[in-house]
């Protein structure tokens, strides 16, 4: 009884402002998961890959982080790899959809343009490319943007937006604060 699953799901979503309940949204409005990979690049500890994971069983989830060790759960693998390695060496043509949950910012501006670039490239038409990060046109974001020294690069969804804004065979969105959906 997935629908079910999914409306408590959302319903929980306006309780606790978890943001991959959207993830789980988007996932749960395709036709079809069976066979589909589903990235989350820069998964951390795999928090948010791990809960797709169980909802979605006929989908192969894959998390990507540098802190992570390899690890294959059922359909979840979660490997050690540099984000800009793996897509560079991966091919990307079963994808349903690509998270990046608060990551983009940690790279210098020429490197998002690299990896935004590659991902475009390799991403199947139908594929969702899903962003989330400090978005400097809010107090919120400005504060999140700030309290941590490993963010390189201060970023708008305007910003980012104008670098995938002419891409037709993608949809993307921003999540946080004011999100956008392309």
């Amino acid at each position: 009884n997935n629908a079910l699953k999914i409306f408590l799901l959302n319903l929980l979503s306006y309780v606790y402002d978890v943001s991959y309940f959207k993830y789980i949204n988007i996932l749960a409005s395709q036709k079809q998961t069976t066979g589909n990979i589903i990235l989350d690049l820069g998964c951390g500890n795999g928090t948010l890959i791990r809960s797709i994971s169980k909802m979605f069983p006929d989908s192969s989830c894959l998390g990507i982080d540098l802190i992570q060790n390899n690890t294959q759960i059922n359909n979840l693998t979660l490997t050690n790899q540099d984000i800009l390695s793996f897509i560079s060496n991966t091919d990307l043509n079963r994808c349903s959809l690509v998270i990046m949950n608060d990551v983009i910012e940690h790279f210098d501006f020429k490197e998002i343009i690299y990896i935004l670039n590659v991902l475009i490239e390799k991403m199947p038409s139908g594929c969702h490319l899903c962003f989330q990060f400090p978005n400097m046109s809010s107090p919120f974001g400005l504060r999140n943007y700030f309290s941590d020294d490993t963010h390189k690069s201060p970023l708008t969804h305007l910003k980012v937006d104008g670098v995938l804004r002419d891409i037709n065979r993608i949809t993307y969105r921003f999540i946080g604060v004011e999100e956008v959906a392309r």
